[in-house]
């Protein structure tokens, strides 16, 4: 324990000319290393792209538990080129809440959506209806991965809250470096030939989830 006298010895902290003191200016400094760390990261990921499309980013949607409610913003697409876009990286993951090991290769020879996201997210909470009501819809096969978990309860429940019945696995940074994803939520869209064409940051929009779902069946890949 410290102290009187050490206390009272202490010197004060020293000021720049500005005023902040050395631990300010520390924290200051790491705020902006975070910042460019996560431009960085986008900016890797926009380089692999042939373009864009949408609105807001991996901070977008809102509250609302309709993923597609009033105000929320929609969530960005990145493409890859066709020379861009590698093969999905494999899965192999815990099942959240038990059961069979959660991969892709048990999937078939079919598009498949795998969709990032956290209980604590709540741009996650804002699209989580919205991709557990295209999913039943059964044209492409979809996977979750919790990632970076806090509570894997609360997320047996957001999911039974929205109807989810999809396999949902227990990942972690690893898996979300693998797939570039640079945030949560992030959605990712593979072809029928194993391949990444594309990636939804943010919230996704039921009309949103629809279009894709529906031109990656058509085409094998996305544009819009």
């Amino acid at each position: 324990m410290q102290t009187e006298a050490a206390a009272t010895a202490a010197p004060p902290p020293k000021r720049t000319a500005k005023g902040l003191s050395h631990k300010g200016l520390a924290l200051l400094m790491a705020a902006a290393v975070a910042a460019l760390s996560f431009a960085v990261v986008a900016a890797i990921t926009a380089s692999r792209t042939g373009g864009t499309s949408g609105g807001g980013g991996t901070g977008g949607g809102g509250s609302s538990s309709s993923g597609g409610g009033a105000g929320q913003q929609p969530a960005t697409l990145v493409t890859y080129k066709a020379a861009a876009a590698e093969p999905a990286p494999a899965l192999r993951l815990p099942r959240l809440g038990g059961g069979a090991t959660v991969t892709l290769t048990g999937l078939g020879k079919r598009p498949i959506v795998v969709n990032f996201f956290a209980s604590w997210c709540t741009a996650c909470q804002a699209e989580l209806k919205a991709v557990a009501q295209v999913a039943d819809e059964g044209r492409v096969s979809f996977v979750g991965v919790d990632t970076n978990e806090t509570s894997y309860g609360a997320a047996l429940k957001m999911l039974q809250r929205v109807g989810a019945r999809y396999p949902v696995g227990i990942g972690g940074t690893t898996q979300a470096d693998e797939y570039r994803a640079p945030g949560l939520p992030t959605t990712v869209f593979i072809n029928a030939k194993g391949r990444v064409v594309a990636m939804a940051l943010g919230a996704v929009t039921r009309p949103q989830l629809d279009a894709w779902v529906v031109e990656l069946l058509s085409h094998g890949h996305l544009t819009s």
